[in-house]
């Protein structure tokens, strides 16, 4: 046991030594010096976030997308893969919640432009990327996205998607019961 404590002190003391005698230079001084990397810097990112909602009342028409953990919850997949959309009620009569499926790849799913009311029925614009110019996966998820809208939930609410695709015509066409709320 004795042994093993004047061995374990022997090459700590050792290692004292020797990294104090590396870091000494002929001519130089005997402080230690240090070749770690210098603290790392934040650099920009090159990918900018979604704007965050603000509370000041202009709210994004552009939509905002729900991030994917809240996504994982949902049980959406059934109806946006049949239906081609979704819709649900993140707040009744004021925001709107609608669920679109498509690539793992972003860049090949539609984007949303815009959510108006017209007529009572909320209509829900996206933009559908060429695809012939991207490459994208097989893989199919879900994306999702309120919008701020002002109408009278107390009832059903017919929601029109457009947009899905490059074809004008393709239009979803859903209601969203007064009972069909995020949770």
């Amino acid at each position: 046991m004795r042994t093993t404590h004047l061995g374990l002190a022997a090459a700590a003391a050792l290692a004292l030594l020797v990294t104090g005698c590396a870091s000494a230079q002929p001519g130089g001084t005997t402080a230690p010096t240090t070749t770690a990397d210098p603290a790392p810097t934040e650099i920009a990112p090159t990918e900018t976030a979604p704007p965050a909602p603000t509370d000041d009342g202009d709210d994004d028409a552009a939509g905002t997308p729900i991030p994917d953990d809240r996504l994982a919850g949902l049980d959406v997949m059934d109806a946006v893969s049949t239906d081609g959309a979704a819709a649900m009620w993140a707040e009744p009569g004021t925001s709107l919640a609608v669920f679109i499926g498509g690539s793992g790849s972003s860049a090949c799913v539609p984007a949303p432009e815009s959510a108006e009311v017209e007529d009572g029925t909320i209509v829900v614009e996206f933009e559908a990327p060429d695809l012939a110019a991207i490459s994208c996966t097989a893989d199919f998820r879900v994306y999702g996205w309120t919008f701020p809208v002002e109408v009278d939930a107390s009832g059903p609410v017919d929601v029109r998607v457009e947009g899905l695709s490059p074809a004008d015509d393709q239009v979803v066409e859903l209601t969203v019961a007064p009972e069909a709320v995020l949770p």
